[in-house]
């Protein structure tokens, strides 16, 4: 059995000096530039627009598919494989969803029972609190942080039922022992489309503290801005769901929409960059364009699939369309590069949660990675000296900072190298994987884990509630599973990190004791994952190394 701590010891923080440089005496170097030149003419960083509903929204800097370029080929052969990809079982599965009578929230058991052959039961089904709570710590915590000490808190909260569900009689307590989180959300309903005023997500709060005597994270409350009521366990069984089935539908809107960002939108163009100015001969180009495969073809599919005038998204997500396009219009200029995984575990305040599965099983990945790159870069870089006189590799950074915010202007040492590809790589494979992929499909289920609410939020606790007039309407039930099930790709060795990634491409005869040694860390990584899940009812499997594609899968 491992433990984090073993792994921890596979961080490497010293600069790389061994071996001769292999570049820096590169006697081809003449001809790799006339090569990355042509590229460069070929293919360009250029701030795109989408357009719907007769309005157009500035996104990311990215390609342009002029006809005949580098980026027109690259778009449609990457679109070509996202569409090979797709599940296969879509038709089944719209087929089974559209035979059943749905009236009550009870008729959704039948029907996840007769799709369970095709497909796996959402994690999301399981509704009880110490289910819901997980979720946060599993698949959809990309809000949720620590209440810091100085944070003042509604005065309401005092009310919480703080001591029966975290052991502790005053929040203000939970708050200065590190024992109070909150997942904000209060943003999420500036959103909503004006157009359809019937589906939305609501703005909301979700508290959450570790119980004293069993350090379980659980929920505590729920601040519905949109009423300004903030609902708690001990409220009605009612009240309270329908608060559990407001947050989920706030949490899905932004989640999906920061993985876009995160793993999609900021990272086109520092591809663009790696092309225009790293020969395809380099290390850093063979890894990083291994990783990258069918990136330039998501964004493209998810703009008109998903972005775009009447479709499924548009008409089952509270955002919808314009919404969506409005958020990623705002938030995208702000979204740094420098603040990925490592940054927001170290300064979240999460490392309070003793058991959290994303970031133990993530932290395992990104120093694993760390181990391999430094590895793998070892022999290129015998001094500091070396890397300053790579202008390949200085280009690409000085290029891609003045598009990408907080990406390295200068890597000044190999850590900063191996600390940007170490980013780039768990982006592509391990966060968007647990963001989207699977992700998705455990994240959304009927009846109260679903991407919008469809009827107005009662003024007051106690109001009689039908939970079937919240969920997505009837008429968009099979459109939405399928939706879904689209970003459950079936994994197999040719796609899966462990053990075949990098057997499938040529990283160099130099390479081969960096992949033999991280392929050993990467099966000792999967039965950590395995052992700590064996106990759980519904075990989060998505972040084992077999379960994980190489690139950005869907």
């Amino acid at each position: 059995m491992m433990r984090l701590s073993i792994l921890s010891t596979l961080l490497i923080k010293t600069c790389l000096a061994s071996e001769p440089s292999l570049i820096q005496y590169d006697p081809d170097a003449s001809e790799r530039q006339q090569e990355t030149d042509a590229v460069a003419a070929s293919i360009q960083n250029e701030l795109r627009t989408h357009t719907t509903y007769g309005q157009t929204f500035e996104l990311n800097h990215g390609p342009v598919p002029y006809p005949e370029s580098l980026a027109e080929s690259m778009i449609i052969q990457e679109t070509l494989l996202f569409q090979s990809n797709a599940n296969p079982d879509l038709g089944l599965i719209y087929g089974i969803a559209e035979s059943f009578n749905i009236t009550t929230v009870d008729d959704y058991d039948a029907m996840y029972a007769a799709l369970e052959p095709v497909i796996p039961i959402p994690l999301t089904r399981d509704f009880s609190d110490e289910a819901f709570a997980r979720d946060r710590l599993t698949l959809k915590g990309s809000r949720l942080r620590a209440v810091s000490w100085y944070e003042r808190l509604d005065r309401r909260l005092r009310a919480s039922p703080a001591y029966s569900v975290c052991g502790i009689r005053h929040v203000g307590k939970l708050k200065r022992w590190n024992r109070l989180f909150v997942e904000d959300l209060s943003f999420v309903g500036e959103y909503n489309d004006p157009a359809a005023p019937s589906k939305y997500a609501p703005s909301a709060k979700g508290y959450f503290c570790l119980a004293r005597r069993t350090g379980k994270f659980m929920p505590l409350a729920i601040h519905l801005l949109d009423t300004d009521i903030i609902y708690y366990p001990s409220d009605s069984e009612d009240d309270w769901a329908l608060a559990k089935m407001a947050l989920n539908a706030a949490s899905i809107n932004v989640q999906q929409m920061d993985h876009f960002i995160e793993t999609h939108l900021m990272l086109e163009p520092i591809r663009v960059e790696l092309l225009r100015s790293v020969s395809d001969k380099h290390p850093v180009y063979k890894l990083l364009e291994h990783h990258f495969t069918q990136l330039f073809g998501n964004t493209p599919a998810g703009l008109i699939g998903l972005l775009s005038e009447g479709t499924t998204y548009d008409k089952t997500w509270g955002w919808g369309a314009t919404g969506t396009l409005r958020f990623l219009q705002e938030k995208l200029p702000e979204a740094s590069f420098a603040e990925g995984f490592d940054y927001r575990m170290n300064q979240a305040g999460l490392q309070y949660i003793p058991v959290y599965p994303y970031r133990d099983y993530g932290q395992m990945h990104w120093h694993a990675l760390e181990k391999f790159l430094s590895s793998y870069l070892e022999p290129y870089y015998s001094s500091n000296l070396d890397l300053e006189l790579d202008t390949e590799l200085q280009s690409w950074a000085s290029a891609t900072c003045s598009v990408v915010k907080d990406f390295p202007c200068h890597f000044d040492c190999a850590d900063d190298v191996v600390h940007t590809l170490t980013s780039l790589v768990f982006r592509v494979t391990v966060q968007h994987h647990v963001m989207n992929s699977d992700g998705t499909h455990h994240s959304i289920s009927f009846p109260f884990s679903l991407p919008s609410l469809n009827h107005p939020l009662p003024a007051s606790k106690g109001a009689e509630i039908d939970f079937m007039d919240y969920v997505v309407p009837r008429s968009e039930l099979g459109n939405l599973l399928t939706l879904t099930a689209f970003f459950v790709r079936r994994i197999g060795p040719e796609v899966a990190i462990l053990g075949t990634s990098y057997d499938n491409v040529d990283l160099g005869s130099l390479s081969l004791p960096a992949v033999e040694d991280h392929q050993k860390i990467l099966a000792l990584i999967e039965d950590e994952i395995d052992y700590r899940e064996a106990h759980e009812s519904h075990p989060f499997i998505l972040m084992k190394p077999s379960r994980l594609p190489y690139y950005v899968w869907a």
